[in-house]
């Protein structure tokens, strides 16, 4: 069996083809022209920083915005922990949690840290001992 094209349906289908072709030449030169408004965004809110304490080890960035924060700590561990921050250069605690944290329990605390270097240091029950500390930095 031989199928031929009609030129007539040819024809057409090369026009179609131009007016979309046309159609998306122009709808790239209105977005050329006047690009979207940007939405604003929100700065007053602090930044959300996620910190895992896991069974003698602390899982969060080594860089920390200076500054509002809020930490979701997140207990992953069987054992309870508890979280402290110390100021390296004075060796001042400068935050810890308010009490243990249960295993698999989430807390959000909110607290502003000034630049510095840190250490963030589980020392419950000799988790520190064990390897639960880590060195970060706060930088503007």
């Amino acid at each position: 069996m031989i199928h031929c094209i009609r030129p007539g349906l040819l024809s057409s289908l090369g026009l179609c083809l131009l007016v979309i072709g046309s159609c998306e030449s122009d709808r790239s030169s209105v977005n050329e022209e006047s690009p979207a408004e940007e939405s604003p965004v929100s700065t007053d809110l602090p930044e959300t920083i996620e910190i895992i304490l896991a069974d003698f080890y602390i899982g969060m960035p080594a860089i920390l915005p200076a500054g509002d924060l809020t930490l979701r700590l997140a207990s992953e561990g069987v054992e309870e922990h508890n979280l402290i921050f110390v100021r390296n250069d004075t060796e001042q605690t400068v935050w810890e949690t308010d009490g243990r944290l249960s295993p698999f329990e989430v807390r959000t605390v909110e607290l502003n840290l000034p630049a510095g270097e840190y250490t963030a240091v589980c020392d419950f029950s000799g988790h520190e001992m064990r390897g639960m500390f880590f060195d970060f930095t706060v930088s503007q």
